[in-house]
């Protein structure tokens, strides 16, 4: 089962990578993205930016592809596009990533030194600091409002991954003082969380 939910998850992508938008049979099949940055090489400037345009297209086809196996009914589909859009550095996902911060790969539970390293036991809150800065925001809200205590500590960590420990104390504190109430509450608790993780020499 959980090779048949990657290989769908990854036949999408191809799909959308190859094959993106529908053609008539007669058509010429569509050039794979390699093939397309060889065309770069020497191309004249029109040419060129035809060629950048498709091949941004095909990618944000694929991520939008991936933001919507997010809500997958299959784990290892939402794991895997959690995953990738860590790797693709997607900015437009951190709004849906966010909401499934606590996404838990059990499998990666299973042993202590998997044999694909490349999934991590949260693999929503790793493509959230992968992405970086573009997170922030969405990480600031999940710990101003969430009741998941899980997801407050995920994002936290996010939060320090991504600027540091100086940077994320400093953030959160300036993020409080624009709420009030357990909001405002909430975001200076992780901040003394990022804090207490800060080497006493550097306090």
């Amino acid at each position: 089962m959980r090779m048949s939910s990657r290989m769908a998850t990854w036949a999408v992508i191809v799909a959308l990578t190859l094959v993106a938008g529908s053609k008539p049979s007669a058509e010429p099949a569509p050039v794979p993205d390699a093939k397309l940055i060889e065309r770069l090489e020497g191309a004249p400037r029109q040419e060129e930016d035809k060629i950048l345009d498709e091949l941004v297209r095909r990618r944000q086809a694929v991520e939008s592809a991936l933001i919507r196996n997010l809500a997958s009914p299959h784990a290892r589909s939402r794991i895997t596009a959690a995953y990738l859009l860590g790797m693709y550095r997607a900015d437009a996902a951190p709004e849906r990533l966010a909401k499934h911060i606590t996404l838990e790969d059990e499998e990666a539970l299973k042993h202590r030194f998997p044999a694909e390293p490349r999934w991590s036991r949260y693999p929503v809150a790793g493509a959230l600091w992968k992405i970086g800065t573009p997170s922030m925001r969405f990480m600031v809200e999940t710990i101003a409002t969430s009741d998941d205590e899980k997801a407050v500590d995920l994002a936290t960590g996010v939060v320090h991954g991504v600027v540091g420990p100086d940077g994320g104390r400093l953030i959160l504190e300036r993020e409080a003082r624009k709420r009030t109430g357990i909001e405002a509450d909430r975001l200076k608790k992780a901040a003394h969380t990022i804090e207490a993780w800060l080497p006493d020499n550097a306090r």
